[in-house]
């Protein structure tokens, strides 16, 4: 649909994960380069707000150089698996190994690293833990193919280094009793940052201005800061899209307010002639994990090359942002 849309003269969004293999995700990145038309992925999570108003501290140098970020999918789907049209997702897990649902954990990941704007992503890792309870659950909800053995182990695990020496860690898990949590994380060299389960932050005591912050002599590099001072700096570092848009976010909901901000920036940056906050490449990135990451399990957790998406641009553009008019 998305190529055929291209193609026809219209701009492109879609819902997550916008393909499933290299060949779907080349396809998409050449009719949008041909067409010169915007094929944005719908990923909501990278406009949450913890997640915006740290990427707006790490643009600012707060965390200083940023070199591990994590994200994940863990959300246990059991209630929810009746509920999918002909048992389509259960089904899936049946048949293909890897991270399949990627991008959650991917997008919020590699904005903080400036994924082909400056850094590029070079070689993967993934392995997985064996399937006990996806076989389990398709006993109990039926599968559209049963006669083969589950693929998707219950837990998936992927290790990227980018061309700059900097690294992720993703994780997926839709099987087990977890809490809810996309393990929103980054390591920086003055600073930490974690969503999951709780939200802190941990700075060197140097890297916050005196009058920033209450207490400022309390601060240490081995514990995370007191919930004043955490949210002190949460308002400091608001991003500027949600000083907009949180208030009227949290009310009209949609995921506590992403689905809100991410319809809105679409349509913002198109009515304004901007570029999109996620473009094709994007798209590319995060969802190229359920391939490579089946290969790499494939042969023995094998290191994979990811694909240069842009065809050597990634460097061209330094530093992620959003666009906004003046």
């Amino acid at each position: 649909m998305g190529v055929y849309a291209m193609e026809h003269g219209k701009h492109v969004a879609i819902e997550v994960p916008a393909a499933m293999t290299l060949d779907e995700i080349w396809s998409l990145i050449n009719t949008s380069e041909k067409t010169r038309k915007h094929c944005m992925q719908l990923e909501n999570c990278v406009y949450d707000f913890f997640e915006l108003t740290t990427l707006n501290m790490a643009q600012q140098g707060l965390f200083g150089d940023i070199l591990h970020v994590e994200g994940a999918y863990i959300h246990n789907l059991e209630e929810f698996w009746p509920y999918y049209w002909d048992n389509w997702r259960l089904s899936y897990n049946n048949e293909f190994r890897g991270d399949i649902y990627a991008t959650h954990g991917m997008g919020p990941a590699c904005q903080l690293l400036d994924i082909h704007r400056g850094d590029r992503m070079k070689t993967l890792v993934a392995m997985d833990t064996k399937a006990v309870s996806g076989p389990e659950l398709g006993k109990r909800y039926g599968l559209v193919n049963d006669s083969i053995e589950f693929q998707n182990g219950d837990h998936t695990m992927t290790f990227i280094r980018t061309e700059k020496g900097k690294t992720i860690h993703i994780q997926h898990d839709v099987m087990n009793p977890r809490p809810y949590s996309r393990m929103y994380q980054l390591t920086g060299t003055k600073g930490y940052a974690n969503k999951y389960t709780i939200e802190e932050y941990c700075f060197r005591p140097d890297q916050i201005k005196d009058d920033d912050i209450p207490k400022h002599e309390n601060l240490n590099m081995h514990a995370a800061v007191s919930e004043e001072v955490k949210a002190t700096l949460m308002k400091k570092y608001k991003h500027p899209i949600h000083q907009e848009l949180e208030e009227t976010a949290r009310k009209v909901g949609g995921h506590g307010g992403m689905d809100y901000i991410m319809d809105y920036r679409l349509v913002y940056c198109l009515h304004n002639g901007l570029p999109l906050d996620m473009d094709v490449y994007d798209l590319a990135e995060w969802c190229c994990l359920a391939e490579l990451t089946r290969l790499s399990i494939e042969n023995g957790s094998a290191p994979v090359a990811v694909p240069d998406f842009t065809r050597g641009g990634w460097n061209k553009v330094q530093g992620y942002r959003h666009a906004l008019v003046k």
